[in-house]
């Protein structure tokens, strides 16, 4: 397996991350094919590794705080289930035959259902299933922000109970910090991509799970350790389809927005310009969250998806989505201003405040309208645009009059132009960043 330094592993062989002319000799239509593996010697693997899997599962179990007053098992501890993963890695580079038995034994609903009915291992002591359950309950859920909803739709994203094993691993993958090792092992299968378009469904729903985590833990370490999760985020949705698929049947849009504004809302204060006591302006500041960028990934995930053009278009044509977003980068509008130190010689004082907010706001607003400027180019995205920058219009309006500045006469003037020319007289990609510039 390869793991490039931004995470993940290697994409050859995935017609819809490389091109297929790129193809190595062990992917493609041209690769070498394997001989046929005989039947006796992969029965062994057949028997022993769901026994290993379900036994696997029970440790993770047994090892569950019963309360919340009670802290899990940290990382460290996995160290001692080196063996076991030193195996899980040998059977995944044993090819793909091996696999696909791995896969189907993390995907068989059945071998759940009897696993969690009655004990199949008669020489193992059997975990009961309450205690997943008693976890699953306590586990707090993400939040939809108000703009997102509609009548159909619910105000958490709630975790559904697992269905199968791979459910209720990732589950406890996100409950012990996400050890490195089991991750490298689900990594692995990965390569698999029928397992990957199946896994989606169940990383989607351990998401907000994740995002709920990073926002309300206090250690900067438990923070970088729910980074880890990109680099099987950025395998899912580097693939067209299986984004595409996410969108229609899970809510992926939903969720990433929701993850977005739950995150940078959950790290404003008072705006301190003119008169705080009267002010109820929000920026963004926290130094710690900042500094560390420990918003990078769930940023990284949403570029990844508007990198699909299908992903772009809705993210455009479904107004909630747009204006959601126009919220939440609202908030990037003069944070983390600097405070002189009266006692201190000018010189001395720290600018880090300015360079941590300027890279927050290039990454966080400037890289997503790059990445939807990329599509937006194309004649037919041209009645899109134009409804876009008029939401944007309104926006900058609203946003003038929040801070007590009405002196906007510019931005009026833009409006009565932009309503009285054809849309073909307009460079739309840069009227969008200028706005936004603004």
């Amino acid at each position: 397996m390869f793991r490039s330094v931004g995470g993940g592993i290697c994409d050859c062989g995935d017609i819809t991350v490389m091109n297929s002319n790129s193809f190595c000799k062990h992917h493609g239509s041209n690769r070498i094919p394997n001989a046929h593996i005989p039947y006796k010697l992969i029965r062994c693997t057949q028997i022993l590794l769901p026994r290993l899997i379900l036994r696997f599962v029970q440790h993770l179990r047994s090892h569950a705080s019963p309360t919340k007053s009670n802290t899990y098992s940290t990382i460290e501890e996995f160290t001692s289930l080196t063996s076991l993963f030193d195996l899980f890695d040998d059977l995944c580079n044993a090819g793909s035959c091996i696999r696909t038995i791995f896969t189907d034994c993390l995907l068989n609903i059945e071998l759940y259902e009897k696993f969690n009915t009655q004990s199949l291992i008669d020489d193992l002591p059997n975990i009961s299933y309450d205690v997943y359950l008693q976890q699953l309950n306590e586990t707090s859920s993400l939040l939809m922000p108000i703009s997102l909803r509609t009548d159909n739709s619910s105000v958490y994203f709630h975790i559904k109970k697992a269905t199968c094993l791979l459910d209720e691993i990732l589950f406890w993958l996100v409950k012990y910090q996400i050890p490195e090792r089991l991750l490298k092992s689900l990594l692995m299968l990965l390569t698999d991509l029928n397992f990957k378009s199946l896994c989606i469904r169940s990383f989607l729903n351990i998401y907000g799970m994740i995002i709920d985590r990073l926002i309300h833990c206090q250690n900067s370490r438990e923070r970088m350790n729910s980074s880890r999760l990109v680099h099987m985020s950025v395998q899912l949705f580097s693939n067209s389809n299986i984004t595409v698929q996410a969108i229609k049947e899970y809510h992926l849009m939903e969720l990433i927005l929701s993850s977005l504004y739950s995150i940078f809302a959950n790290i404003q204060i008072n705006c301190q310009l003119q008169k705080p006591k009267e002010n109820y302006h929000l920026v963004i500041y926290e130094m710690d969250f900042s500094k560390n960028m420990h918003y990078w990934p769930i940023i990284s995930d949403f570029i990844n998806i508007l990198s699909h053009e299908y992903a772009s278009r809705e993210f455009l044509l479904e107004k909630r989505f747009f204006i959601t977003w126009i919220k939440i980068i609202s908030w990037f509008q003069g944070m983390n201003v600097n405070h002189h130190e009266i006692e201190s010689e000018i010189l001395l004082q720290s600018n880090t405040n300015y360079l941590f907010a300027f890279t927050m706001e290039t990454e966080c607003c400037a890289m997503v309208v790059w990445t939807i400027v990329a599509h937006i180019m194309k004649p037919d995205f041209l009645d899109i645009t134009m409804k876009v920058i008029n939401y944007l219009f309104l926006e900058v309006k609203q946003w003038f009059s929040s801070i007590g500045f009405e002196q906007y006469k510019d931005v009026i003037f833009c409006i009565n132009q932009f309503n009285n020319y054809s849309a073909s007289q307009f460079n739309f990609s840069i009227l969008v960043l200028l706005i936004l510039d603004l």
